[in-house]
């Protein structure tokens, strides 16, 4: 892999797993790194270039990044170190086997005959999966129904974990006690 010095961005380049997945709001265990590409796919490390701010635009039903302060959006933005910007916090929110897009996006300026030129580029992965997370809240499945002091209740009370997203989750299951 080379490095060249001075040459203009033409591209963005994305290294991250071939299927990211994790659970619902928990750090991806792969990082996606995102860097500048030149013409002929060499990492662009120009100063001017080294510390891009890099936007993540996350698509599909439901789902939010979850940001470092514990916020949701659906965008989410790191400044580059060294012209590679690594999304080593990024958590994902939504329903549970849905498929989610995430587009990255940079703007670049250029100069080019005492103009400058402002050039978006973008790159996206698409198949990125979250599965149930840490349970948040309890959710009465079978509600009983009233019945009088010291008779059974035709229907058995069931309940069940969803994580914070409204899915159903079996992950740090706990016995209860009526």
């Amino acid at each position: 892999q080379f490095e060249i010095r001075g040459s203009s961005p033409d591209s963005l380049g994305l290294v991250w797993t071939a299927s990211p997945r994790a659970n619902a709001g928990a750090t991806f265990s792969s990082v996606a790194e995102i860097t500048l590409r030149d013409a002929g796919n060499n990492i662009v490390s120009a100063p001017e270039f080294a510390s891009m701010t890099v936007s993540a635009m996350i698509s599909g039903a439901e789902g939010v990044f979850v940001l470092p302060d514990g916020s949701r959006s659906t965008t989410y933005e790191i400044t580059a170190s060294n012209g590679v910007a690594a999304f080593s916090q990024m958590r994902i929110g939504g329903k549970a086997s849905t498929s989610y897009t995430i587009q990255f996006r940079v703007t670049v300026e250029t100069i080019s005959n005492s103009a400058t030129i402002s050039q978006t580029l973008t790159v996206t992965k698409t198949g990125i999966f979250v599965d149930a997370g840490m349970p948040s809240s309890i959710e009465v499945v079978d509600q009983p129904g009233n019945r009088t002091a010291g008779s059974n209740f035709l229907i058995s009370p069931k309940i069940r974990l969803l994580d914070a997203f409204g899915n159903y989750t079996t992950l740090g299951q706990k016995s209860i006690a009526a």
